[in-house]
């Protein structure tokens, strides 16, 4: 125990910036049994709503290619995608801020403008430390990024949009204090919906480290387009 906490005090003594990374699909799926030998750990996915759902998508997280990070598909005129994102390296702050803006425009007949733009926020928080030494200051369960996004039909295309800032720092009325987790002690998530509330949210939160990076994605009658240049993902067909 004494080698965990001076290991975990160095490492915050060397504070490090935030930095987001994109884990393989099974280190993602399996990150939140840290503590359980790798057989269990699969057991215990097995048995996650996640897991469920992916597999009614077609997707088996913990039989894809070991170094895969973003798992996506075309059928039926509509793209899927998922992927996880963590941060890599443990934080002192009791929670870790996410914000995002959403932007979706509509195009027709390979015009260069829009026919139309939406925009949506939301604000999410993650609890980083439950009392377990070895996870201090990580995120205990990778956040998933999935999406289903269908076309429009002929000669139209959807663009999503997103643009995220993840890092530490508070959110004025709600989260001003870094030092206790503010939300509901027994979860290790707080999240608005895209939505008034994540509108609201959105410029309230103040950042004193943070990485912003983006997710765009594509649809078209045909074809699909899913990329994060900041992550080092793409996928298409």
């Amino acid at each position: 125990m004494k080698l965990i906490l001076l290991a975990l005090a160095l490492c915050f003594n060397a504070v490090a910036a935030i930095n987001v990374i994109a884990p393989t699909l099974e280190t993602g799926a399996l990150h939140k049994y840290f503590w359980m030998d790798y057989d269990k750990k699969v057991e215990a996915f097995k048995k996650t709503n996640l897991n469920s759902i992916m597999q009614k998508r077609g997707l088996d997280l913990l039989s894809r290619p070991k170094d895969e990070v973003l798992w996506s598909k075309f059928e039926n005129g509509s793209a899927y995608y998922f992927f996880f994102t963590n941060i890599d390296s443990p934080i002192t702050e009791r929670f870790l801020i996410q914000r995002i803006k959403k932007t979706v425009k509509y195009f027709k007949d390979n015009k260069a403008e829009p026919y139309k733009i939406e925009t949506s926020y939301l604000v999410e928080a993650f609890k980083t430390w439950t009392g377990y030494p070895v996870a201090e200051g990580t995120l205990k369960a990778s956040d998933g990024h999935d999406g289903i996004f269908s076309n429009l039909g002929r000669n139209k295309t959807k663009v999503i949009y997103k643009e995220f800032e993840t890092g530490v720092g508070t959110i004025e009325g709600l989260a001003m204090d870094t030092t206790v987790w503010p939300f509901d002690n027994g979860s290790l998530y707080y999240g608005t919906k895209y939505d008034r509330e994540g509108e609201k949210l959105f410029d309230k939160v103040s950042f004193t480290d943070s990485q912003k990076w983006t997710l765009n994605v594509e649809v078209r009658k045909d074809s699909y387009l899913v990329e994060s240049p900041e992550l080092g993902l793409k996928a298409t067909n």
